[in-house]
């Protein structure tokens, strides 16, 4: 049976019940369940076991339960930009995600009003092209239709979070094809930085690490934002050894994370992930 993985934001034993059953009718099972979180527990990668039973599983597609409350937390937020993006390293760069709203009181079952949708907080940024769903009866045969759009099999940089409330949270980055001659990562927002790097092979932090022209203190900006860097010249990617990664361990909550294959130019393309 094809997995739908699924996060609720708010603890309601009946829609999720509900949500399992409509998802059964069409030949989906539902997997997961309700994730409450505090800022530690979202730095400590509470959601990881989720995220892990996710891609062990081979979800099909990752469905959010929406929660406007929950929405407003930076942390809830931060965190669903980190599963989105280890979701999508992991089951590839086109996997999808949509993000299904409740009733809205007095809606009957019903779609929620214009001034309800008006009143909702704007989406993580991970998730903005999510296919957003309203409750009513038509939300099942779109959430299906999703599923089976033909997949592009782009291979973008993958970006996944390995950590606990011991080792702090780890960012690992690796070229979605081919490798880079060293790597360029900094991280943007009040109160992060990064204390630590690391390459080794892909999948997992590394237990020992040879840097080669370590670099660290380094002062860009972009998209409006102001970053803090660091940098080394390993090899990444598809290396004759086998697929390594960077690693970075990652203090506070980013606003946003950037990074480019090492290069002493000014004016190189960088890829910036939002968080916010």
């Amino acid at each position: 049976m094809t997995i739908v993985a699924v996060t609720a934001l708010a603890p309601d034993a009946q829609r999720l019940s509900a949500l399992a059953g409509t998802l059964a009718r069409y030949g989906l099972k539902a997997l997961g369940g309700v994730w409450e979180t505090t800022p530690q527990k979202v730095l400590a990668l509470d959601w990881r076991p989720m995220v892990d039973a996710f891609i062990s599983q081979r979800a099909a597609l990752w469905l959010v339960l929406a929660d406007a409350k929950a929405l407003e937390d930076p942390s809830v937020r931060y965190g669903l930009n980190l599963i989105a993006a280890s979701l999508r390293s992991a089951l590839g760069a086109d996997f999808g995600t949509a993000v299904l709203w409740p009733d809205a009181p007095g809606a009957g079952g019903g779609a929620g009003t214009g001034a309800d949708v008006a009143s909702r907080p704007a989406l993580p940024a991970q998730l903005r092209d999510a296919l957003v769903l309203e409750s009513g009866p038509a939300w099942p045969a779109k959430l299906v239709a999703r599923m089976h759009r033909a997949r592009s099999g782009a291979a973008a940089d993958r970006v996944s979070v390995h950590g606990n409330e011991q080792l702090g949270q780890w960012i690992e980055l690796a070229p979605g094809a081919g490798s880079w001659q060293g790597v360029m990562f900094a991280v943007a927002g009040e109160g992060a930085s990064i204390d630590f790097q690391a390459t080794g092979p892909s999948g997992g932090l590394p237990q020992t690490s040879t840097i080669a022209y370590g670099q660290s203190g380094l002062k860009l900006e972009s998209a409006g934002r102001a970053f803090n860097g660091w940098a080394l010249r390993n090899e990444i990617g598809a290396t004759a050894s086998g697929p390594v990664s960077y690693y970075a361990r990652v203090r506070g909550r980013p606003e946003a994370l950037l990074w480019m294959p090492y290069t002493e130019e000014d004016d190189a393309d960088a890829t910036l992930l939002a968080l916010d």
